[in-house]
Formats: structure tokens, sequence, C-alpha cells
């Protein structure tokens, strides 16, 4: 999942932060330029349907593209196929200061201005808009499916996947085991409800390829 990818790159860029400032100053005071002001919203506890229209979900023929899963291929199509009414503005900023902090993390780290390393990177604010505004969709598809296909996780899916993911945590991401089982609960039932989402999708649907 693109969304939680991004912001575990950016836990580890804002951890990295905070040992430098002490390291350098013996406190963390200079983190405050660093740290994610805004909050995500939880689309789960909204009328979602105020923001997207889900397309058809199911019954979908699907080709799976060389080396393309299953899973990917079927969450394109739905994607494509559903109409964003309106982007929660909220959620857009959210994402865009996840990037602006990134880069500006950059800068500092490089000795450098937050302009500049833009430039360098070829990154324009408007590109980070855009990719906000894409993970926004990605979000209020999301939330739309597991709602109408009144998708959650049972106690018996945590219990019995924990491991599973908390070592893809650390293969994937490079956190240690123990950091990821104390403070990332969070996002591997978020990942772990994706899964099973996509899971439902690849059943509802038909696909010209097998692979993946």
């Amino acid at each position: 999942m693109k969304k939680i990818a991004l912001m575990l790159a950016l836990l580890l860029l804002l951890s990295a932060a905070f040992v430098s400032c002490k390291r350098d100053n013996g406190d963390a005071d200079n983190t405050a330029n660093t740290e994610i002001k805004l909050e995500p919203m939880n689309f789960f506890e909204i009328d979602i349907s105020e923001y997207v229209a889900l397309g058809e979900y199911s019954g979908l023929d699907i080709n799976c593209e060389d080396g393309q899963s299953r899973g990917d291929a079927v969450w394109a199509k739905v994607v494509d196929g559903s109409e964003i009414k309106k982007y929660p503005e909220h959620q857009v900023n959210y994402y865009f200061e996840q990037a602006r902090t990134k880069y500006e993390y950059l800068a500092r780290q490089g000795n450098d201005t937050y302009e500049n390393i833009l430039a360098g990177l070829g990154v324009t604010e408007e590109d980070m808009i855009a990719e906000a505004r894409e993970l926004t969709r990605d979000d209020l598809v999301f939330a739309a499916v597991v709602k109408a296909e009144n998708i959650s996780l049972s106690d018996a899916d945590k219990n019995n996947n924990f491991d599973k993911y908390v070592e893809k945590f650390v293969d994937s991401y490079g956190y240690g085991e123990e950091y990821v089982r104390e403070n990332m609960s969070e996002q591997i039932y978020e990942t772990m409800l994706f899964d099973k989402m996509l899971e439902k999708l690849i059943t509802l649907n038909n696909f010209a390829s097998t692979e993946g």
C-alpha cells in the first residue's frame, strides 16, 4: 500500500532527525520544524458518500499486465471507475505536509534550502499536491469498498496475522521488530484491512491472467 510505505519512510526520517538533533544540541528542540502537525482523517467514521461515488467493483473482466498482480490490477480498475465528488482538503493538506516535511528534512541534512532540494529533484509543490490528492483518492475508495462490503478485521485476523505483518514491516522498511510491535499496530491493522479488501475484490471479479 503506497500510503503506508510513504508514512513509514517519513517516520524513519523523523526518527533520524530526532536522534541527530539530540546528538548535536543535547535536546530535541530543533525537531519542531520536522513534526507533522496535522492528523489524518478517519474515513470510516464519516459519510463517505459525501466524497466519493463508488463505481462498479464486482463482475468486472480484468486483464493483468505483465508482472502485475491481480490485487494491483483490480485496485487500479476500481479506483479508475470511481468518481471523487470532492477532496477533503484536510486530508490533502495532511499528505502535502508529509511531503514538505520530507524535503525540508533532506534540505537540512544537506545544509541546503527547501527550494533548492525541490529544484534539484525536479519536484514542484504542484507535484506534491497532485500526489496528495492521489493518496486521498485511494483512501476514499478504500473506505468506500470496505463500507460497501462490510469488511472488518476479526480478533482472529489480528492475532493470526500480526506476526507475519511485523516481519513484513521489518523486512520492507528497516524498523526493529520490538519497535514495530510496540509502536506500529495501527499501521499494521490498516495494511491488514487493505489486504483483506483486496482479497475480497479478487474473489468478486474475473481475471484474464492468473499471474500474481
